[in-house]
């Protein structure tokens, strides 16, 4: 066979060898060939060693790292499905039973919804507490007459306690915790809710919250921590004897607006009525008159104050006095009382009416007053004409 045969027939080798396809005899051949044959040897390609892929065994330590893992996220599923049921059965439970404290399904829900409503009030946003308050309580029609004016006056006020008590201290936390309470007169219960706001001051404040039978709210600030030095003194002495520090607090008037939004009468019925006219022994007489002008604005106390000791030490009495449910001035734009008030002396009787005119902060001194004298002494119209400023 002449040379240039042979190396055609190994080159029709060559693919063969290079797949791996051929025999070993003739893989020899091919090898045989190129080793003499210059030309061959460069159109020749092997096929590359082809390794057998390692397949990757675990080690044991990333297997047992793996298995715990896997019991680890199952141990969490089964605590997750516990809790879950556990808080079911304990809301189910507080549902049935409606008692204190005990969270249910409504309490739970009536914390979030309450949430907006106490938000607005401990940040001072009364625009839009606006929009939640319940004017249930006003049950005077003459002043339902008048809502848009009155909440825009309630607003002003909420707006102005609230920047005298607070400014621009931030909030830090807001606490909600919503539980029943049994309504005495109605026999049935109702959901409260106690509000805790924190602020960056340290200072903090109390609210309580209820829906309205317009099913909007009511909300009150009953308690709150001031800064002042006397008064933290006065807790840390925890001396019942001594008198609590009577300095008046900006959260004080806040406290008054809210309550003032709600009811828009300053005082109960009968509380007045009942503190003037009822005939004390002398040694609790100072007592009683400080309450009575506790009722008045603060600029006006102090002379009321004078002008109760004065007539009561002067041997006068008042067996009556009353005032109205609360009227609305519309052109004033302020509530009044119409107060009738019965004086006594040894002589005779006078009896006084007027209109008293209040706010959150308090009653102010009678206005339009007229007196009707019946037998008794000069002294005792002047006095009574003077008796709160």
């Amino acid at each position: 066979m002449n040379e240039k045969l042979n190396c055609e027939i190994i080159r029709d080798l060559m693919p063969l060898c290079s797949e791996g396809l051929c025999s070993e005899e003739s893989r020899k051949l091919v090898e045989s060939h190129i080793s003499t044959c210059e030309d061959c040897r460069k159109l020749y390609a092997p096929l590359p060693a082809q390794e057998a892929p390692e397949t990757a065994v675990p080690s044991e330590t990333k297997a047992m790292q793996k298995l715990s893992r896997r019991l680890k996220f199952g141990k969490l599923w089964v605590t997750l499905l516990v809790l879950l049921v556990l808080g079911l059965g304990l809301l189910t439970t507080g549902q049935i039973v409606k008692v204190g404290s005990l969270q249910s399904f409504e309490t739970l829900f009536r914390n979030i919804e309450v949430y907006p409503v106490a938000s607005a009030v401990a940040r001072g946003d009364f625009d839009r507490y606006a929009e939640y308050l319940s004017m249930g309580r006003s049950d005077n029609l003459l002043l339902m007459s008048n809502r848009d004016t009155i909440l825009r006056q309630d607003v002003e006020n909420l707006k102005t306690t609230y920047q005298a008590a607070f400014g621009d201290t931030k909030v830090k936390s807001i606490f909600i915790m919503s539980a029943y309470t049994e309504m005495v007169a109605e026999k049935s219960k109702v959901i409260m809710s106690y509000i805790s706001v924190k602020y960056t001051d340290g200072r903090e404040i109390m609210l309580e919250a209820n829906k309205d039978v317009d099913g909007l709210w009511v909300i009150e600030l009953v308690q709150y921590s001031s800064n002042d030095e006397e008064a933290a003194q006065w807790e840390a002495n925890q001396d019942p004897a001594a008198e609590y520090p009577s300095t008046h607090y900006p959260e004080d008037d806040l406290a008054d607006a809210l309550e003032f939004s709600i009811y828009h009468a300053r005082y109960p019925v009968g509380f007045l009525e009942v503190l003037l006219s009822i005939e004390e022994k002398p040694q609790i007489l100072d007592t009683r008159i400080k309450m009575i002008s506790r009722r008045f604005q603060e600029e006006y106390r102090d002379t009321i104050r004078q002008n109760l000791t004065d007539y009561l030490e002067a041997g006068y009495l008042s067996p009556e006095f009353s005032l109205s449910t609360p009227y609305y001035d519309r052109e004033k734009q302020a509530f009044y009382y119409v107060f009738t008030l019965t004086g006594q002396d040894d002589r005779g009787t006078a009896l006084m009416t007027g209109h008293m005119y209040y706010d959150y902060r308090g009653m102010m001194p009678p206005e339009d007053t007229v007196i009707y004298p019946d037998s008794c002494s000069e002294e005792l119209t002047d006095a009574m004409l003077h008796l709160f400023g």
